[in-house]
């Protein structure tokens, strides 16, 4: 969970993706737009730019991860919006 301190956004992840309240909690809308994966690791923000936020995203629940050859299929995701949409990030 982020919780911007300037404003009333709230962004959260869990095993159903991200999620994105504007008014302090009261509601919240999925925000998933960019994500392929549904589980995703915590976000977390950049000090210097607020709305610059990271996470990653797996397929699959972490139980599942150690049962197949695969693994997580993971993938890391950037957003430069607060949280309002998403992009896979590919080259480091």
């Amino acid at each position: 969970v982020v919780a911007f301190p300037d404003s009333e956004r709230i962004v959260m992840t869990s095993g159903q993706g991200a999620m994105l309240s504007e008014d302090g909690g009261e509601s919240f809308s999925v925000c998933n737009e960019g994500i392929n994966r549904r589980y995703l690791a915590h976000v977390c923000y950049h000090p210097e730019r607020p709305d610059r936020l990271f996470t990653a995203g797996a397929e699959g629940y972490p139980g599942l991860w150690r049962k197949r050859p695969e693994g997580a299929l993971s993938e890391f995701y950037r957003s430069e919006n607060g949280g309002r949409s998403w992009e896979r990030l590919t080259n480091g």
